[in-house]
């Protein structure tokens, strides 16, 4: 997807999880600036 790409651009990750019933939760992190 274009957001995973850009993440991995930037050295971040992505990372989701799933809960039937619940929804869907979408962590994104990226390196802070220094």
């Amino acid at each position: 997807s274009i957001v995973r790409r850009l993440v991995l651009d930037l050295n971040g990750s992505v990372k989701v999880e799933t809960q039937p019933g619940q929804g869907t939760k979408f962590f994104v992190e990226l390196p802070a600036a220094s």
